[in-house]
């Protein structure tokens, strides 16, 4: 027992040895580091002590620099304000300049407004008769337009030529742009609807038609057969047996043929047939163009009883006397075609644009009294 206790003493006094030791290089590493720590701290002190000197320096710097900047800026704010102050001044001496020019330019215009308004109102005084005059002037030449329409249509019933006549008369009456002449338009407007509302009739294709046949009956050939009792091609009449001259008998009855060749009587129902023998060729065709100028004239005047007429009478003739050929029988077709055609069209009359117009003029010609 007493040698466990000094064992357990040993091993004790062995433990307290080994921790003092372990204490004691504990304790000498503690100082090494405690001294190596205050090594750096003084080592960053140093370096925090030139870093402050540095900076320190660099904010003397700065601020050096903005109160130089600052005394820059206050010296540049006095002349600037001092620049102002001369501006502002100049300025109210130009607004004090513009403003007596600006009166001076109002009195001005002013002036230049009355002498215009005074102008215009010389201007308006002396056109006041001129302008009349031009009314007047048109109106009259509307009305002559109009004239020229109504007589256009009455003598040669002529509608497209109407038509142009009362479109110029109302644009000479639009030039003007006068309110009074109105009714004078309406009536021009409402005779100008009518005459758009008649059937066009190809005239001018229809005539140049019935030239055209005209020119041809100079080709068209004619029958020859000869009419008893009338001269042949030749000038003689038909030769007839000897007469026995000692026979009376057949010697009156030969003077009897020769009187009875001479005078021929026609009973007044019977159809009229031409005046000249068919075998005098240039009258017969002669005869046949007159007929179709007369039907082309009776076309242009809007006879259509006469253009049709004439036309079948035209066809009688080329059936009887014209030979049966194609360019015969060609030209009776184209004739048949002409005749049936409606070529008659009722016309408008335009005395309400012609009576409006003269009463215009008869108006503007008392007011121009009356002034």
């Amino acid at each position: 027992m007493a040698a466990l206790a000094i064992l357990i003493a040993l091993l004790a006094l062995a433990a307290a040895a080994y921790l003092w030791f372990a204490l004691d290089q504990a304790e000498a590493r503690n100082a090494a580091a405690r001294t190596e720590v205050q090594r750096e701290v003084g080592a960053l002190r140093q370096e925090l002590t030139a870093a402050d000197r540095l900076e320190a320096e660099r904010l003397e710097t700065l601020e050096q620099g903005l109160e130089q900047a600052l005394a820059a800026l206050q010296q540049s704010d006095q002349e600037a304000a001092e620049e102002r102050r001369r501006l502002a001044g100049a300025l109210a001496e130009q607004r004090a300049l513009v403003e007596d020019d600006r009166e001076q330019l109002n009195a001005a215009l002013q002036s230049v407004q009355e002498d215009q308004r005074r102008l215009r109102a010389a201007l308006e005084e002396a056109a006041r008769p001129m302008a009349a005059a031009r009314t007047r002037r048109a109106v009259s030449e509307a009305l002559s337009l109009a004239t020229a329409a109504n007589e256009r249509l009455l003598l040669a019933r002529d509608v497209n030529a109407a038509v142009t006549a009362l479109r110029l008369a109302d644009e000479r009456l639009a030039e003007v742009d006068d309110p009074r002449l109105h009714s004078a338009r309406e009536a021009l407007a409402a005779d100008l609807a009518a005459l758009r509302q008649v059937p066009r009739v190809d005239r001018e294709g229809i005539a140049l038609r019935l030239t055209a046949l005209a020119g041809q009956t100079d080709e068209l050939p004619v029958e020859r057969a000869e009419i008893p009792g009338r001269p042949t091609a030749t000038g003689e009449r038909p030769a007839r047996d000897a007469v026995d001259w000692r026979d009376w008998r057949a010697l009156l009855e030969a003077v009897w043929d020769d009187l009875r060749a001479l005078v021929v009587v026609r009973r007044g129902g019977e159809a009229v047939e031409p005046l000249l023998p068919p075998e005098q060729h240039y009258f017969l065709r002669q005869n046949l163009q007159l007929k179709l100028q007369q039907a082309r004239l009776a076309l242009l005047m809007n006879d259509g009883e006469t253009y049709r007429r004439t036309l079948e009478e035209a066809q009688i003739w080329l059936e009887q006397h014209f030979a049966d050929s194609d360019p015969v029988r060609a030209a009776r077709e184209a004739l048949a075609e002409l005749a049936a055609l409606d070529v008659r069209a009722e016309l408008p009359e335009l005395a309400a644009s012609v009576e409006a117009l003269r009463n215009l003029r008869a108006r503007l010609e008392r007011e121009d009294r009356g002034a």
